[in-house]
């Protein structure tokens, strides 16, 4: 059995941050990730939209309008998962998302440590409730 130095463990307070997605329709995709996912808007600059819950930003979106959609078949992002404190949250973003992105369900999963339900955004990108 192989041991591992205590050097090699990564730190008690590590985390993931935010993710940055390059956009085509800034204004479209924060309309997506707000109304619908739901987060909330942290800051915004003319070509950049800050996201996340509780004040912790979770999604960067960046305007790169020459962005063109890859080909059928071709490989991308898998998807951006977000993680939600209770399953009353959960269920409150699951929700949001039926209500106001209809038609954007793809699956779901019992990871067994989690549950997990996963949606398209407007500009294809999977997205991990």
């Amino acid at each position: 059995m192989t041991s591992i130095a205590s050097s090699d463990k990564l730190a008690a307070d590590t985390a993931m941050g935010p993710v940055t997605l390059l956009v085509a329709d800034l204004d479209a995709m924060t309309r997506y990730y707000t109304e619908a996912v739901p987060l909330r808007q942290l800051s915004a600059t003319a070509h950049t939209v800050t996201l996340g819950r509780n004040g912790t930003p979770a999604v960067i979106l960046e305007h790169a309008p020459e962005l063109k959609h890859a080909a059928a078949g071709s490989a991308g992002l898998f998807h951006t998962a977000i993680l939600f404190e209770t399953q009353a949250a959960l269920a409150a973003a699951l929700y949001s998302v039926a209500r106001n992105a209809p038609g954007t369900f793809t699956g779901s999963a019992d990871h067994l440590v989690s549950e997990a339900f996963y949606f398209t955004d407007p500009e294809g990108n999977g997205v991990e409730l």
